[in-house]
């Protein structure tokens, strides 16, 4: 056996081992998640954090730390924005390596039941990567939100 050979059938060994599939749909499944998750976290935070120092300052009668909740807001709002950009990603990988397992099985004659497998992994990392574009976009928007307006205006 030539050395392309063993490692073909490595791969497709890998590819049919039930507990690889399941690893790949968990991981798949978390990249469908993580971006709604990143935009609630995003919102809730932005929202609570900004509102909660603004009430603070003004019970307080002082001035808000602006420049300071304006970085924190700032610097927040990307590391979410780059969760939900890293989940559409894997999203993405999933899915492109579903298609290349369900192309290699169809060519090696497998049976219809090892072709039907990858379709739903190859489903759920679309999903993830088109969940990701919406979610960063509306992340951005509430990253927007202090550059636009005043903070604890």
């Amino acid at each position: 056996m030539t050395t392309e050979r063993v490692m073909a059938s490595g791969e497709r060994g890998a590819a049919r081992d039930p507990r690889a599939r399941r690893k790949h749909l968990a991981l798949a499944a978390i990249a469908v998640l993580a971006s709604p998750a990143a935009w609630l976290a995003s919102l809730w935070l932005s929202w609570g954090v900004q509102d909660f120092t603004c009430s603070a300052a003004a019970s307080a009668d002082s001035d808000a730390p602006a420049a300071g909740l304006f970085v924190i807001l700032l610097v927040m709002n990307i590391v979410l924005l780059v969760l939900a950009a890293l989940s559409g990603v894997v999203g993405w990988v999933l899915a492109r390596h579903s298609r290349a397992a369900t192309q290699q099985a169809e060519s090696d004659g497998g049976n219809g039941e090892s072709a039907n497998r990858p379709g739903v992994l190859s489903f759920l990392g679309v999903t993830a990567a088109v969940l990701s574009l919406l979610f960063c976009y509306g992340i951005i928007l509430i990253t927007a939100n202090p550059l636009v307006f005043e903070v604890c205006s």
